[in-house]
This record gives C-alpha cells, structure tokens and sequence, in this order.
C-alpha cells in the first residue's frame, strides 16, 4: 500500500526579499516550488560576526532549481547555477555582519521540494606551499629557472596573488 501525504508549504508567503523567511544557521528549511504559482522562496540569515557562510541547496532530481544570495542592500553576491537534478552550493566571504538573502527559485516546469542549510565559520584558515621544486638547480644569469609549489587552502578559497618575491621584488 502507497500512502501519498502532502507536505504544506511553511514559506508560501516569502516570495520577495522584502518578506524572506528567517533560517537559522545549521537547521534545514524545508519548502516547495510550483513554476505556475509559486516560483521562488526567499529567506535570511543574520549573522554578526564576520566570517564564512556555506548555503546548500538540497534539490529534487527531475528538477532545475538555482540558488542565489544577496547582501543588505539587495546586490546578489554570489549565485549556483546547477543542471537538473544537481544540489546548488554558494559560499560568502562576509563583508559585515547583520542579514543575507538566498533566494531559491525554479528554472524548469513543474514542481518540487526541496530543503536549504547555511553554516557558519568564524575563521579563514591559512593556505599551505608544500612540495616546492626548482629546475634546473642551478644556472647562468641568462638560465630560466621554473620554481613550483602546491597550494593547497582548507577552506577551498583560490589564492589571490601569486607573485614570487625574490630580492624585494615581486614576479607574476
């Protein structure tokens, strides 16, 4: 026997930033979307000290659901733009603290659940230079020598600057 039981839809009324749904860090929100009568979700977290907030995007399989966030002022600040069926993952290098949006949307027709999570982490991490390698090991002043290392960061952040200082001098 098959039992069908309809889960009611807790944030119909969060469709625009103005009337975001508040999601706590660290607990899921569970809503639904329907491309004919309700096409986004809206919700926000407030957090006061700056860091790192990592929103997923649980989202059902047949369908094309986008995820995007914004900052205080309405500017989007990041976005996951996924194909159907992929969860959707955004991460934000807070800039202040107080709230941000994420906005869930349907890209696709139809319908479906899905649940939203954002985490929290009050620290950046510092990257690692390992493996460091020179070739050749010695040479001319007219020689080209290839020095290499391995980034690697622990919180996934790509580096922003990759200059070798050499005598006070920088080389891109």
């Amino acid at each position: 026997i098959s039992l069908a039981v309809p889960i009611p839809n807790v944030f119909a009324n969060n469709d625009t930033l103005s009337t975001a749904a508040r999601l706590s860090l660290d607990t899921q929100a569970l809503g639904s979307l329907n491309s004919s009568s309700d096409k986004a979700d809206w919700f926000y977290v407030n957090v006061l000290t700056i860091g790192k907030l990592t929103f997923t995007l649980h989202v059902p399989a047949n369908q094309d659901f986008e995820l995007q966030i914004y900052d205080k002022s309405g500017n989007r600040v990041g976005g996951s733009y996924n194909n159907t069926g992929v969860d959707e993952t955004v991460v934000v290098n807070m800039t202040y603290g107080g709230n941000y949006y994420a906005k869930v949307y349907i890209v696709s027709s139809g319908s479906g659940s899905y649940n939203l999570q954002c985490t929290y982490s009050d620290s950046n991490r510092s990257p690692s230079l390992s493996y460091p390698s020179l070739a050749p090991s010695s040479g001319l002043t007219t020689t080209n020598f290839l020095y290499q290392v391995i980034y690697s960061d622990p919180d996934g952040d790509a580096s922003s600057t990759r200059d070798v200082v050499i005598d006070n001098q920088a080389y891109r």
